[in-house]
């Protein structure tokens, strides 16, 4: 048996079946999710497109190339947005834990990370524009090594922040 089977026997059998047995399901400390604002840009080209689209009808190029082209965008496109945006709002979340800040930067990074606090100098929140209009942000973890980590999309990147400045000064 390997280390990662050994401790996946440890986990506890009480845990309920409504709750999905991931990694951060068994750790300690309140989960940091996504903010719904991921879905921004694929509204923006739906809204967009659409409007292209509808001017060229109206001014009686509705079976030109370039109306086609805003269909097909309209059809093939802001669909596949739409799954990537779903995607990284489920997959997007950070924890703080007892010896280590576990994130998941959304998707499609496959893997979590566990950071353990010793190599976490400082943490910030940075926001771009519809950070600041509708609430939410980027966790930036400062590293000892010079580095930056970015887990963006927050829904609650102050209280994540606040966390992870009490989970280090614990440390």
């Amino acid at each position: 048996m390997s280390n990662n089977d050994e401790a996946i026997a440890d986990i506890a059998d009480e845990v309920p079946a409504t709750v999905p047995a991931d990694d951060f399901a068994r750790a300690d400390g309140e989960i940091y999710g996504a903010h719904w604002h991921v879905f921004i840009p694929t509204m923006v080209v739906a809204v967009l497109y659409f409007l292209g689209w509808l001017l060229l009808l109206l001014l009686g190029q509705g079976e030109g190339t370039l109306a086609k082209l805003f269909v097909l965008v309209l059809a093939v496109g802001v669909p596949l947005l739409t799954i990537h945006a779903f995607l990284r709002f489920n997959t997007t979340r950070v924890q703080m834990c007892d010896a280590f800040i576990r994130y998941h930067p959304g998707w499609p990074k496959r893997f979590l990370v566990d950071l353990p606090y010793a190599l976490v100098e400082h943490v910030s929140v940075r926001r771009g524009l519809s950070g600041r209009i509708f609430g939410g942000g980027t966790l930036v973890l400062h590293l000892t090594i010079g580095e930056k980590v970015y887990v963006p999309d927050l829904s609650d990147p102050d209280g994540a922040c606040e966390a992870a400045r009490a989970a280090l000064a614990k440390s």
